[in-house]
């Protein structure tokens, strides 16, 4: 009785497995009409309009220094002039929030990109961190 009803069980799933592929594996091709109101296209041509006018998104960079002091302005753009002479395609920027200069480097969408350039750079700046920060649009977009 068990081997009869393993049979049926087998040739069950056999057919549907075999149907199951045959209805994926087939292309299917032809065309779709949306139906849709015309405000629904209005409005998300004012999101798209909305969209290309932003130049800054939420992305990350990377924090390199920060101090106060009478020469911490000073200090900060040393740094970023011997940044920019070792990584010229990396944008380097100084922040100031009272009372300290800080500066901070790259435009990263994602933290997995921030971190792979901290490693790059982390023996020559062991004290970097990588930050949240508002920052332009990158350049390949």
């Amino acid at each position: 009785m068990k081997s009869i009803s393993s049979f049926f069980q087998f040739i069950f799933f056999s057919i549907a497995i075999g149907y199951s592929c045959r209805v994926h594996c087939q292309s299917i091709s032809g065309k779709i009409d949306v139906i849709a109101d015309e405000r629904v296209t209005d409005l998300l041509q004012k999101h798209l309009d909305i969209n290309n006018q932003k130049k800054y998104i939420q992305g990350f960079r990377i924090h390199l220094f920060s101090e106060s002091g009478s020469n911490s302005k000073v200090a900060a753009l040393e740094i970023r002039a011997k940044f920019l002479a070792k990584y010229p395609n990396t944008e380097a920027y100084i922040v100031f929030l009272e009372p300290n200069y800080k500066l901070r480097v790259g435009n990263f969408r994602t933290r997995m990109n921030a971190r792979g350039f901290l490693k790059e750079i982390i023996e020559e700046y062991p004290n970097a961190y990588v930050i949240k920060d508002i920052i332009e649009f990158p350049q390949e977009y």
